[in-house]
């Protein structure tokens, strides 16, 4: 693996390494595409690779960063009785991602976008909050998932 460019893609790659090897699980970055059938254009929902969820951040193992955007949760059971067409809505793309290959229970995430690492990143923890620098927030939140994952770990000690 190459050298990142910047302070800010060390930083994302340290915490991807973090993440890694406290065995934090990834989830899906997933776009969503056209394709051509038989019976016509049908939208696929293609995954591109893995990432954690670290707050408002989208991290991948190579320390590649993206935006959050909506998240769903891969599920394959008939509900009935919805009380909106959003939520008929939902459910079917939740059905859509198993028939597409995904896993039931498997997070995807869509509509992300790339972020630029070779820019100082400031975040905010919420609307309206002073914003931190990038390595005071990663420490926090990475330090949080890594806690939890080992907590939540069935084979052996906390990490």
């Amino acid at each position: 693996m190459s050298e990142p460019a910047t302070e800010v893609g060390a930083l994302l790659l340290v915490a991807a390494e973090r993440l890694a090897a406290a065995g934090v699980p990834d989830e899906a970055l997933v776009r969503i595409e056209r394709r051509r059938g038989l019976l016509g254009p049908r939208d696929r929902m293609v995954e591109l690779g893995r990432v954690w969820r670290v707050g408002v951040l989208l991290i991948a193992r190579d320390g590649a960063a993206y935006t959050t955007g909506r998240t769903i949760r891969a599920d394959a059971s008939e509900r009935m009785g919805f009380t909106s067409n959003d939520a008929r809505e939902r459910q079917e793309e939740r059905r859509a991602a198993v028939h597409d290959g995904f896993r039931p229970g498997e997070v995807l995430n869509l509509d992300w976008g790339p972020l630029d690492v070779d820019d100082d990143l400031l975040v905010r923890w919420s609307p309206g909050a002073d914003p931190v620098p990038l390595a005071t927030y990663l420490d926090d939140r990475v330090g949080l998932l890594v806690e939890r994952a080992g907590v939540q770990r069935p084979d052996g000690p906390p990490a």
